[in-house]
């Protein structure tokens, strides 16, 4: 009943919950409402739920899960991984029946969870099994299954992976390419730089997508200079602006001062410009990782953003600026009228390790203890001066 009739925001915890009531026999057929639940959030956090069901519910719920469609761009990922991680629960003997299964995902994910079943097998001749059936598939026809083990080869992260994955990097079609850029990632980024520069001339929206993870994961600048193009940053698809966007939060400190310089001015279009919070927010805790005094001009007119989420992510990347000048805007967020957002503030500043930067801090401390009427936090900001 719950599953299917309780608010969205409450029916991740209800989800976990029903995890302690594994032993069920109808604990599938419960998480499985919240599989077909119109709001994403819930098919996402049943999906990721139905992940850590045990092994004796492994195969009911991946079979549950193969009836949901993996091209749903909202949660397609999220059950294609959940599956996957039921496999390897299930153990290779378990997992070579599906190999050859009539349901085309039961299939693709058997064949993809081969590569972390490769990393946990402990026998060398069950590694060479698991390394024969990859081989078979990886020469095959069948592209939807030749992407899989592109994945497999991928998560081995060995030198027999490496070698497959330089073949596979080769191939036309797409659904290869995608799962080779996604695969590259746990490889030097020698081996791929490249491949990833090339799959960025791309349309297809997942294959870039996959790409720009892998960049931002292995640090490729000379790839990760391509980003700053803003045709990604503006990209018409959503879910393309937001991976660029995480991309710049672990790359902007590793730029050139003069590509910095750009940085900026893209990730100031899409935190005032872009109507997905999603994309401001990482915009904002990017311009938090550009060590550049513009970047604070920038965020400080958005701190008194309406919008919650947005306005702590401005107040991390204040933090993490770290300089006076950073400390002095996010005095417009101590001021806030919201007792809330005043109290969550006090936890991100005490990070503030900057020694000029700190004595402005205890000044604006001090002016906001005067005005202070709630007695917690009142409190709160004498404990923290303490410390500073």
């Amino acid at each position: 009943f719950l599953m299917d009739n309780a608010d969205p925001s409450s029916i991740k915890d209800v989800s976990t919950q029903l995890l302690s009531y594994q032993k069920n026999p109808k604990i599938v057929d419960v998480l499985s409402v919240g599989l077909k639940h119109k709001e994403v959030a819930v098919r996402k956090s049943t999906a990721k739920a139905m992940s850590q069901l045990d092994a004796k519910s492994a195969k009911s719920a991946i079979m549950a899960l193969a009836d949901q469609s993996w091209d749903d761009l909202e949660s397609g990922r999220i059950m294609a991984e959940a599956m996957q991680a039921l496999h390897v629960k299930l153990g290779f003997a378990e997992v070579s029946k599906d190999l050859s299964s009539a349901k085309e995902n039961v299939k693709l994910s058997a064949i993809a969870s081969l590569g972390k079943l490769f990393v946990d097998a402990k026998e060398k001749k069950n590694q060479a099994k698991i390394l024969a059936e990859l081989d078979k598939i990886a020469k095959g026809t069948d592209i939807k299954a030749k992407a899989q083990s592109a994945r497999a080869y991928g998560e081995m992260s060995n030198e027999t992976g490496s070698k497959v994955l330089l073949e596979l990097a080769k191939a036309s079609e797409v659904d290869v390419r995608r799962m080779v850029a996604y695969g590259f990632k746990f490889y030097a980024e020698s081996l791929s730089a490249d491949f990833l520069k090339q799959q960025l001339e791309d349309q297809d929206p997942a294959l870039l997508i996959y790409s720009i993870q892998s960049i931002a994961q292995l640090k490729s600048m000379k790839a990760a200079e391509i980003l700053l193009n803003e045709k990604f940053s503006t990209h018409e698809n959503v879910k393309v602006r937001r991976s660029v966007m995480k991309a710049f939060v672990q790359l902007a400190g590793s730029f050139s001062q003069k590509q910095q310089g750009l940085l900026i001015s893209l990730l100031g279009a899409r935190l005032e410009g872009d109507q997905d919070l999603t994309v401001r927010v990482q915009s904002a805790l990017a311009l938090g990782n550009v060590k550049l005094d513009t970047a604070i001009d920038i965020l400080t007119p958005n701190a008194q953003s309406e919008n919650q989420k947005l306005k702590f992510a401005i107040l991390q990347a204040f933090v993490n600026h770290n300089t006076v000048g950073s400390v002095k805007s996010l005095e417009l967020i101590l001021e806030d009228k919201d007792d809330q957002i005043r109290e969550k503030a006090l936890g991100y500043i005490g990070k503030i390790s900057n020694a000029e930067a700190k004595a402005e801090l205890k000044n604006i401390l001090n002016k906001r203890l005067s005005k202070e009427t709630v007695a917690k936090i009142k409190s709160e900001i004498e404990a923290l001066l303490k410390s500073l």
